[in-house]
């Protein structure tokens, strides 16, 4: 992948939310718990126009995220909000991230891997050099990459990465009469100058085209979720270690590598399927 300079698409003057939520097969009862209050906040928190979308039924996840890009790029919203059926949020939440976006095109909430060990591990990287980072203190910090799961990206991120990459990325999808689709969330071996070869997660690659399209990436230290398995993360260890660490200006390395149809109406939404879709082997 080459680097170029931002030839970035102005802002989208109308702002709307595209709330996307992928998922398998299940979906957690906590999760579902949070996002009905989601769902019943959504009037009184979010005063801009939001529309919700639930697809299910794909179980390589950045082919599913590929086809909610595309159904985000075909409407009329102007940011694209993955929030990932593993994490408990709330709607002052999507609120406050989504506020983030009217001074950054890409910015992710922070939550931890589920493990209890300490000090807990971030679903982000820090930049090569950490002091490099844009100094900031209103509660963001720049880091290299951030995981998709509570990630908030603007429409004109997706718009120069097509631009960029084009060709490299495009795909006709299986079974759908020549729909075209890009690669955004792309998962493989990744190539940098002076620099080991890497094999990047779907959130990290995405994060890598868009900083060689010019843009930067940032997490909200204000905003924190639960990770929820058989346990929800942080723990309260985990939980005290975040308070004492995380502040303005300050945010702790994390060696971490992430392992593991549009309805124009507030309080709607919709199963999608993934019509088109063939399973993974």
């Amino acid at each position: 992948m080459g680097t170029i300079e931002n030839n970035s698409t102005e802002r989208h003057e109308i702002r709307k939310l595209f709330c996307a939520f992928p998922f398998y097969n299940n979906i957690d009862g906590t999760f579902f718990s949070a996002y009905t209050l989601f769902v019943q906040r959504l009037d009184d928190v979010i005063k801009e126009n939001v529309a919700v979308c639930v697809r299910g039924g794909d179980s390589l996840v950045s082919r599913q995220r590929n086809g909610i890009t595309r159904t985000f790029l075909e409407s009329d919203c102007s940011h694209l909000l993955f929030i990932d059926t593993d994490l408990i949020f709330s709607a002052e939440q999507v609120k406050k991230i989504f506020d983030r976006t009217k001074d950054v095109d890409i910015v992710g909430g922070i939550y931890p891997f589920k493990s209890p060990k300490m000090p807990p591990s971030f679903v982000y990287n820090t930049l090569d050099d950490q002091s490099k980072a844009e100094q900031r203190t209103d509660g963001l910090a720049e880091v290299k990459y951030v995981g998709t799961g509570f990630m908030c990206v603007s429409r004109r991120v997706f718009e120069d990465i097509k631009r960029t990459f084009g060709a490299d990325i495009k795909y006709i999808v299986d079974n759908s009469n020549g729909k075209v689709e890009y690669d955004f969330w792309k998962v493989g071996v990744c190539h940098f100058e002076n620099k080991p070869t890497r094999y990047l997660s779907e959130d990290w690659y995405f994060c890598e085209m868009a900083r060689r399209c010019g843009y930067k990436v940032y997490v909200d230290q204000t905003v924190f979720l639960k990770h929820h398995g058989q346990l929800s993360f942080p723990t309260p260890e985990q939980e005290r270690y975040i308070k004492d660490n995380f502040s303005a200006g300050n945010i702790p390395d994390a060696e971490g590598v992430v392992d593991d149809v549009c309805v124009p109406h507030t309080t709607q939404s919709v199963v999608d399927g993934g019509a088109g879709k063939t399973a993974s082997p």
